[in-house]
């Protein structure tokens, strides 16, 4: 491990043959011609990568010293033409538990995966020079950075807890209306409806899943809306673990159900407890409870064995 200033520690990083680790560091010598793409009269793609681990210390006191572990990701973008090369780098830092993430295989169809989102993304920033813009404006390759690493990412397996969630959370939690609770507090009814309820698949907060709420304050005589906003929570923390389950049978699904209901209960009641002053602004972080999947499935042996 090498020490560097500001007691910032760096250590290097192994990964088995085929993870889409072992691809970012085979990169230092060079990405494979098919991750790239024409685009605009140009070959857009990535000339190299680069990925260390970080240790940054909270204190210089002796002893053992608490340490923030975080994953840098290095890309060399890419730009051949009119046989000029052009290169432009964009590094930033990510959370260390992405190391599941890049543990995980890199899968046959990452490189048209790749290509498409160097597209895609150019594209969305200007449709009519994409190339031009990645060279010219400062923000593009910024832009392209995490949606390309997102590229590499395997989507969730087939008949995966991971595909389940993806494809039901949204049914499970919420009622037609994409409801999920409704609570009364002094005179005015408190509704928080989903407006979007998704698993995230990308590298940063791969098993993510998110809440984005819409609070609307309702007098239940007269129908008037007292006040609303627009709030975002998590319900799960970042994990790979919903991806090595299976899809849930009759027995597991029960149990989801079980879950569910006493999720919303719990959400309720954190509610409740919140506006028992009165009904005003809150933040659903601070009373949307964690939905534990994971474990509660994990606990069934005959789960855990599938």
């Amino acid at each position: 491990m090498k020490q560097l200033a500001n007691d910032q520690m760096v250590e290097p990083l192994e990964f088995a043959p085929g993870t889409l680790g072992a691809f970012l560091i085979s990169g230092q010598t060079g990405w494979p011609t098919e991750y790239s793409t024409q685009l605009d009269g140009a070959v857009v793609g990535v000339n190299k990568s680069w990925i260390k681990s970080e240790h940054q210390c909270c204190s210089r006191t002796t002893g053992e010293r608490p340490a923030v572990k975080y994953v840098r990701i290095a890309l060399e973008l890419s730009v051949f033409r009119d046989g000029e090369l052009q290169c432009l780098r964009v590094e930033e830092m990510f959370p260390g538990h992405i190391m599941d993430v890049l543990d995980s295989p890199l899968d046959e169809h990452a490189a048209a995966r790749v290509r498409r989102s160097i597209v895609d993304t150019l594209v969305a920033l200007d449709a009519e020079e994409p190339v031009e813009n990645l060279l010219g404006n400062c923000i593009a390759p910024m832009r392209l950075y995490e949606p390309l690493l997102n590229a590499l990412v395997q989507p969730p397996a087939r008949d995966s807890l991971a595909e389940w969630v993806d494809q039901n959370m949204s049914g499970l939690l919420c009622n037609e209306d994409g409801e999920l609770i409704e609570v009364e507090a002094h005179g005015c009814l408190v509704k928080v409806r989903a407006k979007e309820l998704a698993i995230n698949s990308g590298l940063r907060a791969q098993g993510e899943i998110k809440l984005v709420g819409h609070v609307e304050v309702v007098c239940p005589q007269t129908g008037q809306r007292r006040g609303e906003w627009k709030s975002r929570a998590v319900l799960m923390r970042p994990s790979m673990k919903l991806h090595n389950l299976p899809a849930p049978d009759e027995a597991t699904f029960t149990m989801i159900q079980d879950l569910a209901n006493s999720w919303r209960d719990d959400f309720v009641k954190n509610l409740t407890n919140k506006l028992s002053d009165g009904p005003r602004r809150f933040a659903l972080a601070d009373v949307v409870p964690e939905l534990q999947l994971v474990e509660k499935i994990g606990e069934d042996p005959e789960t855990s064995a599938a």
